[in-house]
């Protein structure tokens, strides 16, 4: 019988996000990139992703999406692609994504 994988904490989560909140504040954004692709994402942020970016450019950017699999019904990708897709966004480009990103993330808490 295989193994059930072990999700990480709240608090691990949070300890990722100082982290790569450290590597930001001292200027290393590709250490800071790295390290934010590893952190699982909360369900309710990778729904709006979807929603907004759609599902094949949410997959393409790399997000950690252990949390959000685990948590969301099957099929969830599918069901939230692009349902509120702004032509706004559809060329965003990386330095953008997370300008986005840096608004909606507090890295003191740890909050993504």
């Amino acid at each position: 019988m295989p193994e059930e994988k072990r999700l990480p904490t709240l608090e691990e989560r949070a300890e990722m996000t100082r982290i790569a909140g450290k590597a930001y504040d001292r200027g290393d954004i590709e250490e800071f990139r790295r390290l934010s692709l590893l952190i699982p994402i909360e369900p309710e942020v990778a729904k709006f992703y979807v929603k907004i970016f759609g599902k094949e450019y949410f997959l393409k950017s790399g997000w950690n999406l252990t949390v959000a699999n685990a948590k969301l019904e099957p099929g969830w990708l599918d069901k939230y692609d692009g349902i509120e897709k702004m032509d706004l966004l559809e060329e965003i480009t990386e330095e953008e994504e997370y300008a986005i990103y840096d608004q909606n993330t507090d890295f003191e808490s740890g909050i993504m």
